[in-house]
């Protein structure tokens, strides 16, 4: 089963997903503008979320298909760790 792990950098302020399962690592990074504008969908709209990843980048975005909404917006608005 894969895993969403968010993690936003509190230095940089720049964002990594990174969708773990056994076979394969996927990374997708966020720049601290586009981590912004994600909490905002995530708090206001966040039905939005998977189409506004997708738009930065489609393949990464694909892959979010069996992670619930949910999930998804509360790595966003509570990432996991700092790194």
């Amino acid at each position: 089963m894969a895993k969403l792990n968010v993690s936003i950098c509190s230095h940089t302020g720049m964002a990594s997903l990174i969708i773990v399962d056994q076979d394969d690592k996927t990374k997708m990074d966020l720049m601290p503008d586009e981590v912004k504008e994600a909490k905002i969908i995530a708090e206001q709209n966040p039905d939005n979320l998977k189409s506004f990843l997708f738009n930065i980048d489609s393949a990464f975005a694909a892959k979010l298909e069996p992670f619930s909404l949910l999930e998804l917006q509360e790595g966003i608005l509570h990432p996991k760790c700092d790194i």
